[in-house]
């Protein structure tokens, strides 16, 4: 579990020193859209940090997530349950499905005890949401 926790930090870490995932994202056939670096949350350029408010499972592996700037996005993770690795516990719609909010809206941790930080979420969500909206054109 220690090894889980430190991939993790790390991701945090990278995130919020701003080194993220590049402006493209994956559509729905696998093709590579583009994504407008102002549509995807920076924490860098950010006023304030992002915080989730709600969170919901409509469907396996996706939640619903509302922040506190009340965007509410749907965000899937069958790409970090697919690799192996710390998310792998989450194919299993209960524990998936048993998530909390943690740290005063600046986390998400489930009952294995892996968790996933606003800020990554927020620009994971964005990403997402833009790679919809592009392959919805």
């Amino acid at each position: 579990m220690l090894f889980a926790g430190l991939l993790i930090v790390k991701r945090y870490v990278n995130f919020s020193i701003g080194q993220k995932k590049t402006g493209m994202a994956f559509g729905k056939t696998g093709s590579i859209s583009s994504v407008e670096k102002t549509d995807v949350y920076d924490p860098q350029n950010a006023e304030q940090l992002s915080r989730i408010v709600e969170v919901s499972c409509p469907a396996h592996p996706v939640l619903r997530v509302r922040f506190d700037d009340d965007v509410t996005r749907d965000v899937d993770f069958s790409d970090l349950i697919a690799k192996r690795g710390p998310f792998t516990t989450l194919i299993f719609k209960e524990a998936f499905r048993d998530v909390s909010i943690v740290q005063r809206g600046r986390a998400l941790q489930w009952i294995s005890g892996v968790d996933f930080c606003a800020d990554a979420l927020r620009i994971k969500a964005d990403e997402q949401f833009a790679a919809r909206m592009a392959a919805a054109e």
